[in-house]
Protein backbone atom coordinates (compact mmCIF):
# COMPACT_ATOMS: atom_id res chain seq x y z
CA UNK A 1 0.00 0.00 0.00
CA UNK A 2 1.67 3.22 -1.11
CA UNK A 3 1.39 6.28 1.74
CA UNK A 4 2.11 8.65 -1.05
CA UNK A 5 -0.03 8.76 -4.37
CA UNK A 6 1.13 11.15 -7.27
CA UNK A 7 -1.84 11.29 -9.66
CA UNK A 8 -0.37 12.97 -12.60
CA UNK A 9 3.11 11.17 -13.64
CA UNK A 10 4.20 13.73 -15.78
CA UNK A 11 7.30 16.25 -15.39
CA UNK A 12 6.19 17.03 -11.94
CA UNK A 13 5.00 13.52 -10.84
CA UNK A 14 8.56 12.01 -12.03
CA UNK A 15 10.65 14.27 -10.50
CA UNK A 16 8.55 14.21 -7.35
CA UNK A 17 8.78 10.53 -6.51
CA UNK A 18 12.31 9.72 -6.85
CA UNK A 19 12.69 12.69 -4.23
CA UNK A 20 10.70 11.41 -2.25
CA UNK A 21 12.38 8.02 -1.81
CA UNK A 22 15.43 9.79 -1.57
CA UNK A 23 14.03 11.38 1.39
CA UNK A 24 12.38 8.60 3.10
CA UNK A 25 13.10 5.34 1.32
CA UNK A 26 10.72 3.69 3.51
CA UNK A 27 7.61 5.47 2.03
CA UNK A 28 5.35 3.95 -0.39
CA UNK A 29 4.93 5.69 -3.52
CA UNK A 30 2.17 5.14 -6.08
CA UNK A 31 1.11 6.76 -9.29
CA UNK A 32 -1.59 7.55 -11.40
CA UNK A 33 -1.54 8.86 -15.08
CA UNK A 34 -4.88 8.92 -17.28
CA UNK A 35 -2.24 8.82 -20.16
CA UNK A 36 -1.35 4.80 -20.76
CA UNK A 37 2.22 5.43 -22.15
CA UNK A 38 3.32 7.47 -19.20
CA UNK A 39 1.34 5.11 -16.80
CA UNK A 40 3.91 2.66 -18.61
CA UNK A 41 7.00 4.12 -18.41
CA UNK A 42 6.98 5.14 -14.48
CA UNK A 43 7.50 2.13 -13.01
CA UNK A 44 11.12 1.45 -15.20
CA UNK A 45 12.27 4.48 -14.84
CA UNK A 46 12.51 4.18 -10.78
CA UNK A 47 9.46 7.00 -10.19
CA UNK A 48 7.01 4.60 -8.50
CA UNK A 49 5.98 1.69 -6.97
CA UNK A 50 3.03 1.05 -8.16
CA UNK A 51 0.73 1.78 -10.84
CA UNK A 52 -3.32 1.67 -10.72
CA UNK A 53 -6.25 3.48 -11.36
CA UNK A 54 -6.35 7.11 -9.75
CA UNK A 55 -9.48 5.70 -7.70
CA UNK A 56 -7.44 2.91 -6.38
CA UNK A 57 -4.09 4.44 -5.55
CA UNK A 58 -6.28 7.64 -3.52
CA UNK A 59 -7.82 5.22 -1.60
CA UNK A 60 -4.54 3.35 -0.44
CA UNK A 61 -2.72 6.57 0.44
CA UNK A 62 -2.04 8.39 3.31
CA UNK A 63 -1.25 11.15 1.77
CA UNK A 64 -1.99 12.67 -2.64
CA UNK A 65 -0.61 14.87 -5.14
CA UNK A 66 -2.23 16.19 -7.70
CA UNK A 67 0.70 17.22 -10.29
CA UNK A 68 -1.60 17.36 -13.29
CA UNK A 69 -2.37 20.80 -15.25
CA UNK A 70 -5.25 22.54 -13.32
CA UNK A 71 -8.71 23.00 -15.23
CA UNK A 72 -7.57 27.02 -15.56
CA UNK A 73 -4.55 25.69 -17.47
CA UNK A 74 -5.81 23.11 -19.36
CA UNK A 75 -8.99 25.99 -20.88
CA UNK A 76 -8.46 29.20 -19.14
CA UNK A 77 -4.90 30.38 -19.60
CA UNK A 78 -5.33 30.34 -23.80
CA UNK A 79 -4.75 33.97 -24.56
CA UNK A 80 -4.44 35.59 -20.97
CA UNK A 81 -1.42 38.14 -20.54
CA UNK A 82 -1.97 38.36 -16.74
CA UNK A 83 -3.33 38.77 -13.68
Amino acid sequence: MPAVAIVGLGLMGSSLAPALKQAQPETGVGGSAPDAMTLRKAPGRGNVEGREPAHAILAAADIAVESGPTPWQRHGCAGRTGG
